[in-house]
């Protein structure tokens, strides 16, 4: 049974999670924002026995992302703490949860 589905590269066009949300819709289903904090956490009801499932938005790990990364407060407010860290670790401490 799937509990959590897990996402990287956000809702851009053409992302996994930006097809997934375009196939909810044709289910009539929506994704429920659990959190806007990076990660960013949603839940949907399954209609046939209303489990629920959470999907979350991971950064993606490619080094297009490092802009994005880069511009996060969490990540400035990480990069304050620890100047020897990168984006990589910041994404490492992302994903950690989830893996």
């Amino acid at each position: 049974k799937i509990d959590t589905l897990l996402f990287t590269g956000g809702n851009s066009k053409n992302g996994p999670e930006y097809f997934f949300r375009r196939k909810l819709k044709e289910y009539s289903l929506s994704l429920k924002l659990v959190s806007n904090k990076v990660p960013r956490i949603h839940t949907f009801q399954l209609p046939e026995n209303g489990r629920t499932v959470k999907t979350v938005s991971l950064i993606a790990p490619s080094g297009a992302a490092n802009r994005a990364v880069g511009s996060l407060s969490a990540y400035k407010k990480m990069k304050d703490k620890f100047p020897e860290k990168t984006t990589v670790d910041f994404r490492v401490e992302q994903y950690r949860p989830f893996f």
